[in-house]
């Protein structure tokens, strides 16, 4: 995680790890991330690259869960 922090906002999830990074130019991000992993010997078994949902926008902007996601902690 700490190595990928130039790229982006890093966490890990188990063997899971994201990588948020700002802006336009995911591509770029994606092939930083690469090179940054290759330099440390470091083979991930997969990558994926997924733009950002509308849903993950509010997020950002607002820090809140959308009315659907409210409504399905009711139990």
């Amino acid at each position: 995680v700490d190595l990928l922090a130039p790229v982006g906002s890093a966490s890990r999830d188990g063997k899971l790890v994201r990588v948020s990074v700002p802006g336009g130019d995911a591509a770029r991000s994606m092939l930083d991330a690469v090179r940054l992993l290759d330099g440390e010997h470091l083979d991930p078994a997969t990558m994926v690259l997924r733009e950002p949902t509308l849903d993950d926008v509010f997020l950002e902007l607002t820090g809140h869960t959308t009315a659907s996601d409210d409504e399905g902690d009711e139990s």
